[in-house]
């Protein structure tokens, strides 16, 4: 089990969100373990089965 607020894709939290061209992420589920960040790039990976990070972190 993931820990609560942390992506399981980037491991941005509350204080260090994703910052992509829509602006800071936000979570996509219940439980604050993706960020909106990184669904396109979970799709993707488990299309391809690959486990690579694809999201950068940053402070903002």
């Amino acid at each position: 089990m993931m820990a609560y607020g942390i992506c399981k894709i980037c491991g941005c939290t509350d204080d260090h969100a994703c910052i992509k061209e829509h602006g800071p992420c936000w979570w996509v589920d219940e439980d604050h373990t993706l960020c909106s960040g990184c669904v396109a790039a979970l799709e993707e990976k488990e299309s391809l089965g690959l486990s690579e990070r694809d999201c950068e972190t940053y402070e903002y």
